[in-house]
């Protein structure tokens, strides 16, 4: 199992191209999962179904823009 923080290439990890993947955690739920690293910092903090949840949750009820 990878440590978190840690830097692998593309093809490291299974993915295709040249760029760099680090293992880190979401913020909320701590699932660890590879993520695209641009100037070795993660490009996103949170997992897919977190920043969903994170993003929709100010529309909810009387905020709803409609």
């Amino acid at each position: 199992m990878p440590q978190l923080g840690e830097l692998r290439k593309a093809r490291e990890v299974g993915h295709k191209g040249t760029s760099k993947y680090i293992w880190n955690a979401c913020l909320d739920c701590r699932k660890e999962r590879w993520i695209k690293a641009t100037r070795e910092q993660p490009t996103s903090q949170r997992c897919r179904s977190c920043a969903l949840k994170h993003f929709r949750q100010p529309n909810i009820g009387n905020k709803h823009p409609r």
